[in-house]
């Protein structure tokens, strides 16, 4: 019988037959946990007659962790970006598959080989069609084979498009023949974003005088 140990815990027992005066090399596999992980560990091989040791490092598996989360403030229809710094604390190289929600709402998922002690900066998209404007939470999920690593969650808003409306309010009447006509118009913006647009003034079909632009910023109105 041959017994391994890795730093006084038991790993396996295996049984092996030689002859009287006979030498043979043989393979021996034992099972490491994440618990053993580390430098400088001793392996030490016992059988009742003898023992004999080394030194070994046993490398952690790759693991991941998500820091430094930085969402985008979109407006609806464009993407939503999401960057994170994805570190592997493991001593080896490994696969993570990073995406980001908002609900039910999931992208396309991005993966990336990450080399052991790294944390490239990795960024996703996901279309904010299915999205309602306004607050929403994004979560960041970093997966290894449908293996949860990391979630994070950032705040961010989606904001409506601009939709500029106008409203006649006054126009002089009567009006008189070869007299300014003055118009007054109020717009509004109803959306999160500003818009400058030209106001057209229009006469019976026809456009009179020269097109005014106009800027108006989100959720306001502006006279002109």
């Amino acid at each position: 019988q041959v017994e391994v140990r890795l730093d006084g815990q038991k790993l396996t027992t295996v049984t092996r037959t030689l002859d009287p005066d006979e030498e043979n090399d043989t393979n021996i596999t034992a099972n490491t946990t994440l618990q053993d992980a580390g430098e400088g560990q001793t392996l030490r091989l016992r059988t009742p007659d003898d023992t004999d040791s080394d030194s070994i490092n046993v490398n952690a598996p790759p693991a991941f962790s998500i820091n430094n989360v930085q969402v985008n403030r979109p407006v609806k229809g464009t993407d939503l970006q999401a960057t994170a710094d994805i570190e592997n604390t493991g001593d080896r190289p490994g696969d993570v598959t990073l995406s980001a929600r908002v609900d039910s709402v999931k992208n396309t998922s991005e993966a990336v080989t990450i080399a052991a002690g790294n944390t490239p900066s990795v960024s996703v998209n996901l279309s904010t069609k299915n999205i309602p404007a306004g607050e929403q939470s994004v979560s960041i999920v970093a997966e290894t084979k449908n293996t949860l690593e990391g979630t994070a969650t950032e705040t961010t808003n989606v904001d409506a498009p601009a939709d500029v409306s106008v409203t006649l309010d006054s126009v002089t009447n009567p009006a008189a023949v070869n007299e300014p006509l003055n118009v007054t118009a109020t717009l509004r913006n109803d959306g999160d974003i500003s818009a400058t647009q030209d106001v057209e003034f229009r006469f019976n079909g026809s456009q009179e005088g020269v097109n005014t632009s106009v800027t108006v910023a989100g959720d306001s109105t502006t006279t002109v």
